[in-house]
């Protein structure tokens, strides 16, 4: 299965100054396809001055949510401090298999001062990850955020960066491959060319016990595309391959909105 939270963190991964303006709150809506249309997710990012917020919402369709039925949201807080994004925040809760799941971090200048998972890590056959091996890293979302938005200013996505999700403790490594074609989808609304971005999960503690660790089964990673989209200056992701044993997932760019927060309120 996909990782909803990364895919989340790789939609807003544009920087906050060329994507939206104070006051508005742009919606991304993706269709991920495995040969048929599989899962949607949904979108939201806002930002006011240097603090950020992002929202997610995940679940599957289909014969895959009669046959594996999951559900997921994701919720993100945090300041830029130039290139750095440094959370306050993060909450990732869903159900999966009938079975809910839930981690929360609390960030204190960088650092996880509290945390809640559910179930809690030792009952789901995990060790917890040791505090020296959490220190510098970021959740997900935060993480590539900053990745991507480093590579808006430079040009390039190339960069490996430390992630603790309150579970695992991994670095994902950023590759950029140069400009590619993207072709026309029947889910997708963008065609053409954008730049492609290879990123892959290096495993560094917090995996469960009897995780059967072979070539096949720890390919984790994919390609995700970069393009404008018509929002600002910012490129940002218009399709995300995601590589698994069984095959390929997509993730492909259906729907882009801006809603005035301030038109909410009333």
């Amino acid at each position: 299965m996909i990782r909803p939270v990364f895919l989340a963190a790789l939609l807003f991964a544009a920087p906050a100054s060329a994507f939206t303006t104070s006051g508005e709150r742009v919606e991304l809506t993706f269709d991920v396809t495995a040969g048929a249309r599989v899962a949607q997710m949904t979108l939201a990012y806002s930002a006011t001055g240097d603090a950020y917020e992002i929202a997610s919402s995940q679940r599957s369709v289909g014969f895959l949510d009669w046959v594996f039925p999951w559900r997921s949201t994701t919720e993100v807080a945090g300041m830029f401090r130039g290139p750095v994004s440094v959370p306050t925040s993060y909450r990732s809760e869903g159900v999966f298999r009938g079975n809910p799941r839930k981690v929360e971090l609390f960030f204190e200048n960088g650092k996880v001062v509290r945390m809640e998972t559910v179930p809690e890590n030792r009952d789901d056959e995990r060790d917890e990850v040791p505090a020296e091996l959490r220190a510098g890293a970021l959740d997900p979302v935060s993480a590539i955020l900053a990745t991507i938005r480093r590579a808006n200013d430079t040009g390039s996505c190339s960069a490996r960066v430390p992630v603790f999700d309150g579970r695992q403790r991994y670095d994902i490594v950023f590759e950029d491959l140069g400009p590619r074609e993207v072709p026309r989808h029947f889910a997708s609304t963008f065609q053409g060319m954008a730049r492609a971005c290879e990123f892959n999960w290096v495993p560094i503690a917090g995996r469960r016990r009897n995780t059967n660790v072979t070539a096949a089964n720890d390919r984790r990673g994919g390609i995700a595309y970069m393009a404008p989209i018509g929002i600002g200056s910012a490129e940002a992701p218009v399709r995300i391959e995601f590589h698994a044993w069984f095959g390929t997932v997509t993730g492909h760019l259906r729907d882009i909105r801006r809603v005035p927060m301030k038109a909410e309120a009333r």
